[in-house]
């Protein structure tokens, strides 16, 4: 665990994470194998930008399970993050830096990030995202499918035509030319 981290965006008081796995075959790289299961929380964020504070809540839990084998990618059978107003699921694989699967957010409501957005936002959204991510470029390939209930983005008439149910469809892909 760690006490007291701070970067430059954020502090967090407390950040526990306990790691567990077995591994096989060490002697033979052909066989190499490992798996993994972790959990663990941040506790007490604090920021110059408030609107982040209330984002995230007053804990994140995390939960993370996977494995991988010699000539493969790491699979990720299970990260999941839950914040006060955010559960986020990923399952999927990763490979020279680049996951490859299905995310998940279901937020309850999207009142927390009204300050992050700089406007009154409302209502609940669940969304899949199904693509891949790399972290090294920044980039991504994603296909949306989602849905959101009483959607409110801090504007009365957007607000009506999105009351009720909003099916949200599409993708979004952002590569080397942006």
């Amino acid at each position: 665990g760690l006490d007291g981290l701070t970067t430059e965006a954020l502090g967090i008081q407390t950040v526990r994470f306990d790691l567990t796995g077995q591994s096989a075959n060490l002697a033979d790289a052909a066989r190499r194998a490992l798996s993994f299961q972790g959990s663990g929380q941040a506790t007490g964020f604090s920021a110059d930008d408030p609107a982040l504070v209330e984002a995230l809540g007053q804990q994140i839990a995390l939960r993370l399970a996977g494995g991988w084998q010699a000539g493969s990618p790491v699979s990720l059978d299970g990260l999941r993050v839950g914040g006060d107003a955010f559960p986020l699921a990923a399952d999927g694989q990763i490979e020279t830096g680049v996951f490859d699967g299905q995310i998940v957010l279901d937020a309850r409501t999207l009142a927390p990030f009204s300050g992050l957005a700089d406007r009154d936002l409302g209502g609940a959204m669940q969304l899949v995202a199904r693509g891949s991510l790399d972290a090294l470029s920044g980039g991504f390939d994603l296909d949306l499918d989602g849905n959101c209930n009483a959607l409110q983005i801090g504007d009365d008439i957007a607000n009506r035509l999105l009351a009720g149910q909003t099916r949200i469809t599409g993708g979004l892909k952002r590569d080397v030319e942006g």
